[in-house]
């Protein structure tokens, strides 16, 4: 008989009701994997780092969860509404649900949805296994170009003819390895750097900037929508990456992981965002990718791609808008699944 590790990708949270009360809910998952407690998601959310949630139809309507889970047998969630940060005791449960892996055919990686409902409010989450070879988009690092002084639409328009010599000559440094070294993202970081600094309007633009540090995070973000501020995956629990001209941030070495997205279902849009703790995040720059760029580039290895499309449509229309940084990422075939096979 045969026994399989599975994984589990929790895709998204939608809010279908609130629980009434004023403004959003601050929602959060408990779970626990095979019987054993797992976390929360968002992590640290004892310290606020929730989703805020409403039924009204604007960007706080869904997330973009994309955890991946690996599990045996089983894996129990629960959604709860937070109420005191610090105190899970006050918190609401609206419930809770069990995905057995008896319950569900190895292979089968069609979207799945359970519905919790509890306290006045109702949510769905979407979730699918993932048992299959899945083309997907792996996101290994991050480099600032130039910390958040404003620039101008004519930088970013520069900036975005290159972004083609970016992609070729950051492709050749690196070449077709599953994780390259931070020593080997270094060079290509720096070779992407070269290439935009090229660009007379960008020394003009960094000769006039002002310097200082960057809190910054990544999320997932659907087309069209933003998603709530502060609701990001990297950094993992929840906080930020401080960056200033030349830093860079190597995921695999700062949080022993990189951070992979499937791309068999829809396209994946990814933002770099600011943090404000007195307002609302701004967009520093997104990259968007779907099945057409995965065929396209799948062959070419890792590459560094700069982040010159922005979701922030209030910075957009003033014209003034966060500079490029660069992204490092790379298409291919990744198997979470693991199949233990006994004799």
């Amino acid at each position: 008989m045969s026994r399989q590790k599975c994984t589990l990708l929790l895709d998204e949270l939608i809010c279908k009701k609130t629980t009434g009360e004023c403004g959003h809910d601050e929602i959060y998952l408990k779970i626990w994997t095979d019987g054993c407690y797992w976390g929360t998601f968002p992590r640290n959310a004892n310290k606020g780092n929730t989703l805020d949630m409403n039924d009204s139809g604007d960007s706080h309507r869904k997330v973009a969860l994309n955890l991946q889970l690996e599990y045996g047998q089983s894996v129990k969630i629960e959604v709860r509404e937070q109420d005191q940060c610090w105190n899970s005791g006050s918190d609401e449960v609206i419930n809770h649900f069990t995905i057995n892996t008896s319950d569900v055919d190895y292979g089968d990686i069609e979207i799945k949805t359970n519905t919790v409902s509890g306290e006045k409010a109702t949510y769905d989450i979407h979730w699918r296994l993932l048992s299959q070879k899945v083309p997907s988009l792996r996101l290994l690092g991050l480099s600032c170009e130039q910390s958040s002084a404003n620039c101008n639409k004519e930088v970013i328009d520069a900036v975005s003819g290159v972004v083609t010599n970016v992609l070729d000559n950051s492709s050749k440094v690196l070449g077709y390895v599953k994780t390259p070294k931070a020593q080997a993202m270094s060079k290509a970081f720096e070779e992407a750097s070269l290439t935009i600094q090229a660009v007379v309007a960008v020394g003009e633009w960094m000769a006039n900037a002002i310097e200082g540090d960057d809190d910054v995070y990544l999320q997932q973000v659907y087309h069209g929508e933003q998603a709530n501020d502060g609701a990001g995956f990297c950094p993992p629990n929840g906080d930020v990456i401080k960056m200033n001209k030349g830093d860079s941030a190597y995921f695999l070495n700062d949080f022993d992981q990189y951070f992979r997205f499937p791309l068999d279902k829809e396209s994946v849009t990814i933002e770099l965002r600011e943090r404000d703790s007195l307002g609302h995040d701004v967009s520093l720059g997104s990259l968007k990718v779907d099945i057409n760029d995965f065929n396209n580039h799948c062959d070419k290895g890792a590459f560094v791609i700069v982040l010159t499309d922005y979701l922030d449509n209030k910075v957009v229309k003033a014209r003034y808008i966060k500079p490029a940084l660069v992204l490092q990422w790379k298409t291919g075939h990744f198997l979470p699944t693991k199949i233990l096979n006994s004799v």
